[in-house]
């Protein structure tokens, strides 16, 4: 690959970093535009619920919940191992752990408070920002997503694999906001941190361990 692809990608990954920094302090600061943009997709999402439609939703969100992301990260990490790939495995396993680590973080940090528990339609606890769904499923299949895309030859495929990966990480963000435990700065502060972490780290894999056995 070029280098100026692999640097690209790290930009990207960067740029996707500064713009959580920046709304990470809006949130923190609770701003007048934080406020807005909130209760304008609010609006938008919650304003054609159905009953089918909510218990379709409560059962699909738990893809992207974080245990059954590290549970899916760990089967695919010893699937790595048996074929003997051990720095793809690391990588993967490392790239998905760290991005957790940072939410967590910021979760303890900033300490936002989830919307009005009298309009959720499931149980959540811990603080709101950034969604621990929304980030979760960027990271994990961002990077699957990521990794096919740069790997596939055919371009049908890498269309293919980009717009399954990045039709689930919606559906998450979509998810959380229509059952009520998460605002939108939520899950586009989860969104973009998982982002950041996924392009910085594929980058890196990219720059560093390409040709490296594994």
């Amino acid at each position: 690959m070029e280098i100026r692809k692999k640097y690209f990608i790290l930009a990207i990954g960067f740029l996707a970093l500064l713009f959580f920094i920046i709304e990470t302090f809006l949130v923190k600061w609770n701003s007048l535009f934080i406020q807005t943009f909130d209760i304008f997709w609010i609006d938008i999402i919650r304003s054609n619920m159905t009953p089918a439609l909510s218990s379709v939703l409560k059962f699909f969100t738990h893809l992207g919940s974080v245990k059954v992301i590290v549970i899916m990260m760990l089967l695919i990490i010893l699937g790595l191992y048996l074929k003997r790939n051990f720095l793809l495995g690391s990588w993967f396993g490392g790239s998905v752990i760290l991005c957790l680590l940072v939410l967590k973080f910021c979760k303890n940090w900033i300490e936002r408070s989830r919307p009005d528990a009298d309009n959720w339609l499931i149980q959540a606890s811990g603080f709101s920002y950034p969604s621990g769904h929304a980030t979760s499923s960027t990271i994990f299949y961002g990077l699957i997503a990521l990794f096919l895309i740069l790997n596939f030859e055919e371009s049908w495929k890498r269309i293919f694999s980009g717009i399954i990966g990045f039709f689930i990480i919606f559906l998450m963000m979509y998810i959380r906001i229509y059952l009520g435990v998460h605002y939108p700065s939520d899950v586009f502060g989860g969104f973009l941190l998982g982002s950041a972490f996924a392009f910085i780290s594929v980058a890196f894999y990219l720059i560093f361990f390409k040709k490296s056995k594994t």
